[in-house]
C-alpha cells in the first residue's frame, strides 16, 4: 500500500473549513442586529402605540424568547373565534393561529439558527466545538450549544417554544410520549412519602402507575370523584398533607370537565400542586395554567400533532417546575422495534432484547425493574457517571441501598461486600470510560451468582463485536446504541439484552416509563448495524496501532488502552474480548494550557463528547466534563489536566497519525 502523503496541504484547507464554518451561536453584532430586527417585527405586529408593551415582559410567557402579547380567553367569542377587530386599534396580541405558525421560529429564540422558512430536522446527536476556548465559553454559560442529543436538540427546542407560547407557559418539555410526560412529572414532583390525589376517571395507565408503581416508592394515593361538587376533594385535603392533585380535563371517554380554577384554589390553600392532563381539550380550547394549574400535560400524539403519524408528549409550566421534571426526564424514554431487537439479540446471543430511546433509559428501566425497594446494588466506582448518580441519589429515595467498589484490588472489595449481606445486583461498565478498565465478567459472575446476585454489564465501549457479556456469565447486558451500534452520530438509542424472563420484567417497567423512538430512528440503527463489524474492526486496528505509537512518543507520559501488552487489563482482554475498541486515552507531557494547544492544533478530529462513530472525536475531560469542578473531584475520578480521550473513527490511520504527530509538535 502506498504511504500516505503529507497532511501539510490538507491541513491548510481543513483549517480554513473549520474556522469559517457557520457558528451555532450568534456573535455580539449578530445578536444586536437580531434584537433590532425583532423589535421592528413586533412593532409591525402590534402597532406603533403598543410597541412599548410588546417589548416588555409578558406575564405567563418566558422572558426569552419574547412572544407577541396573546389574547386571554375572555377576549374570545363563545365559539372560540378570535375577535377580528383591527390589531392596531388596541395593540392586539398575537392569536393562537399566528402563534401556532410562528412561535419558536420567526417569533422565538432562533434555536434552530436557520434562515429556512421550514425548521430543519437536526438529526445529529453530537455537537462539536471549534476549539478549547469555544468549549470553555459553553461550560461557563457564555455561548449556547446542545452538546449531546439527550440533553436537547434545536428542532425539539422550536417545538417546546411553540407549545409554551400556546399554553402561556414559561417552559415546556417535549417527551417521547404522553405517558412519558406523566411519569416524569410524577417522579419529579412527588417525593417518597408524598401523597397524590387523583380523579377516579383519569387516564387508566396513569391511574395504574400512581396506584401500583408509586406505592412501591413510598408514595400514597387517593382517588376521588368530583361529581359531588368538590366535597370528596375537600375532605381528602382536610385529612392531611397532599403533594399533588392530578386529573384529566376533559376525561376520556365520558368527557367530564374539571373546574380548574376552583380545584386550584382548594389545593393551593393546602400547599398542593395541581397537574391537569389537557389532551382532550388541546391548548386551543383550554389553558389550565391561566386557570391556576401548576402543570399541564398533553399526549401530543393527539390534537397537537394531529396526523396519527407520531408519538409524543409534553408538559408545560413554570421554569422552576419544568426544570425539575426535565432533570427526571433526562433519565427516561422508550422504544418499540421488533426487527432491531431481534438483530441485537442475535449479536449478543441473547433470548430477548429491549430497545430504548437512550442508553440511560435502558439503565433506568433495568434498575427499576430488577432491584425492588429494600434491594442493594453494588456498582463499580468508575461506572458511567450518570448511572452512578442515579443509583446513589434516585434509588436511595426508593429505599434501595448502594455500595461502590473498586475492582483494581482483584475482586477483594466485591467479595467483602457480597459476604456482608444480600446483594440484589452487581452493576459495572466494561470497558470503563475514560480509563478503559476491563471487568473479568466470568469471575464476577461466579462470585455474584454464588450469593444470588444478578450481574449487569454496560458493554457500550466494547460493542457486541468485541465482547459478549452474556456468554461470559452476565445476566443482562446494556448498550448506549448511540455509539458503536448506530455508529453515525445521528440517533439516540439504548438497548438491554438477556433472558426472556428478565427482559420481560424490564419491558413491563419500560412500558410505564413511556415512549417510542420513531420508525426512522429504528431504521437508522438497523442501517448502522449492517456495517458494525466492519467499522469496529477498523477502529480496533487504528486504536491499537495508535496506542503503540503514542506509548513510545517522548511527549506522552502514559497511555490507557487495554489492548497494549503493558496494560494491567491485557490478560482479561485476551480471554474475553475480540478487540479492545476504538477509544484510546493518554496523558500528555504538558499542563492544562499545553494540552489545550495540542487539542486545538488537531485538524481531523472534532472536539466533542460521545464516541463510536465514523468521525474521530477528541476531548480533554478537564475542560469538557470537569471544567469548574474541584481538584478533589477531579482527582477522585482520575482526571488530570493533561488527560486526553480520543475516540477513533474510520479515517485512514496514516492521516490520523500524521495529524496527531503534528499537533504534538505544537506543545
Amino acid at each position: 500500500m502506498a504511504k500516505s502523503s503529507s497532511l501539510v496541504t490538507k491541513v491548510s484547507a481543513q483549517r480554513r473549513r473549520r474556522v469559517h464554518r457557520p457558528r451555532r451561536s450568534p456573535t455580539k453584532p449578530e445578536r444586536a442586529a437580531a434584537a433590532v430586527a425583532l423589535s421592528h417585527e413586533k412593532i409591525l405586529l402590534a402597532g406603533v402605540d403598543a410597541a412599548a408593551d410588546m417589548l416588555g415582559s409578558l406575564a405567563g410567557c418566558p422572558s426569552s424568547p419574547e412572544y407577541p402579547v396573546v389574547p386571554d380567553m375572555d377576549d374570545r367569542d363563545v365559539d372560540g373565534a378570535v375577535d377580528d377587530a383591527p390589531a392596531a386599534a388596541a395593540g392586539r396580541r398575537a392569536s393562537d393561529e399566528t402563534l401556532a405558525v410562528h412561535a419558536g421560529e420567526k417569533l422565538g429564540s432562533g434555536a434552530a439558527e436557520t434562515d429556512s422558512i421550514a425548521t430543519p430536522i437536526v438529526s445529529g446527536t453530537t455537537h462539536w466545538f471549534r476549539d478549547s476556548a469555544d468549549l470553555i465559553a459553553f461550560r461557563e454559560g457564555r455561548r449556547r450549544s446542545f452538546e449531546y442529543g439527550r440533553y436537547g436538540n434545536p428542532t425539539v427546542k422550536v417545538l417546546e417554544e411553540k407549545i409554551s407560547a400556546l399554553e402561556r407557559a414559561e417552559a415546556t418539555l417535549v417527551t417521547s410520549s404522553g405517558m412519558n410526560a406523566i411519569v416524569a412529572t410524577l417522579l419529579a414532583l412527588v417525593p417518597p412519602g408524598g401523597h397524590v390525589v387523583a380523579t377516579a376517571d383519569c387516564y387508566s395507565e396513569a391511574r395504574a402507575f400512581i396506584r401500583d408503581k408509586l406505592s412501591n416508592m413510598g408514595i400514597t394515593s387517593t382517588f376521588v370523584d368530583l361529581d359531588d361538587d368538590m366535597e370528596a376533594l375537600e375532605s381528602v385535603l382536610d385529612e392531611g398533607e397532599v403533594t399533588m392533585f392530578y386529573a384529566d380535563s376533559m376525561t376520556n371517554p365520558h368527557l367530564k370537565v374539571v373546574d380548574v380554577t376552583r380545584v386550584a384554589e382548594l389545593c393551593h390553600r393546602r400547599g398542593a400542586l395541581v397537574c391537569i392532563d389537557s389532551t382532550l381539550a388541546s391548548p386551543i380550547n383550554q389553558r389550565p395554567l391561566a386557570l391556576g394549574a401548576d402543570v399541564v400535560l398533553h399526549s401530543a400524539t393527539k390534537y397537537i400533532a394531529g396526523h396519527h403519524d407520531v408519538i409524543a408528549g409534553c408538559v408545560s409550566g413554570s421554569e422552576a417546575l419544568v426544570s425539575r421534571i426535565r432533570a427526571w426526564h433526562h433519565d427516561l424514554g422508550g422504544a418499540i422495534s421488533p426487527v432491531l431487537e431481534e438483530k441485537i439479540s442475535a449479536l449478543e446471543r441473547a433470548e430477548a432484547t429491549l430497545v430504548t430511546s437512550s442508553g440511560m433509559n435502558a439503565i433506568v428501566a433495568t434498575l427499576l425493574a430488577l432491584v425492588p425497594p429494600g434491594g442493594h446494588v453494588v456498582a463499580t466506582a468508575d461506572c458511567y457517571s450518570e448511572a452512578r448518580a442515579f443509583i446513589r441519589d434516585k434509588l436511595s429515595n426508593m429505599g434501595i441501598t448502594s455500595t461502590f467498589v473498586d475492582l483494581d484490588d482483584d475482586m477483594e472489595a466485591l467479595e467483602s461486600v457480597l459476604d456482608e449481606g444480600e446483594v440484589t445486583m452487581f452493576y459495572a461498565d466494561s470497558m470503563t470510560n475514560p480509563h478503559l478498565k476491563v471487568v473479568d465478567v466470568t469471575r464476577v459472575a461466579e462470585l455474584c451468582h454464588r450469593r444470588g446476585a444478578l450481574v449487569c454489564i454496560d458493554s457500550t465501549l466494547a460493542s457486541p463485536i468485541n465482547q459478549r457479556p452474556l456468554a461470559l456469565g452476565a445476566d443482562v447486558v446494556l448498550h448506549s446504541a448511540t455509539k458503536y451500534i448506530a455508529g453515525h452520530h445521528d440517533v439516540i438509542a439504548g438497548c438491554v439484552s438477556g433472558s426472556e424472563a428478565l427482559v420481560s420484567r424490564i419491558r413491563a417497567w419500560h412500558h410505564d416509563l413511556g415512549g417510542a423512538i420513531s420508525p426512522n430512528a429504528a431504521y437508522m440503527i438497523i442501517r448502522g448495524l449492517k456495517t458494525l463489524a466492519l467499522r469496529v474492526q477498523a477502529q480496533n486496528r487504528t486504536a491499537l496501532r495508535m496506542a503503540r505509537l503514542l506509548e513510545k512518543h517522548p511527549k506522552i507520559e502514559r497511555v490507557y488502552y487495554p489492548g497494549l501488552e503493558s496494560s494491567p487489563w491485557h490478560g482479561v482482554v485476551t480471554r474475553q474480548m475480540a478487540g479492545a475498541g476504538g477509544v484510546v486515552s493518554f496523558e500528555v507531557a504538558s499542563d492544562l494550557r499545553g494540552v489545550m494547544r495540542f487539542v486545538d492544533a488537531l485538524e481531523l478530529p472534532l472536539i466533542a463528547t460521545s464516541l463510536g462513530g465514523c468521525e474521530s472525536l477528541v476531548q480533554q475531560p478537564a475542560v469538557m466534563s470537569y471544567w469548574g469542578k474541584s481538584e478533589e473531584e477531579k482527582a477522585k475520578n482520575g482526571i488530570k489536566d493533561n488527560f486526553v480521550r480520543f475516540s477513533f473513527g474510520i479515517e485512514k490511520f496514516e492521516d490520523l497519525r500524521d495529524d496527531i504527530l503534528q499537533a504534538l509538535e505544537k506543545i
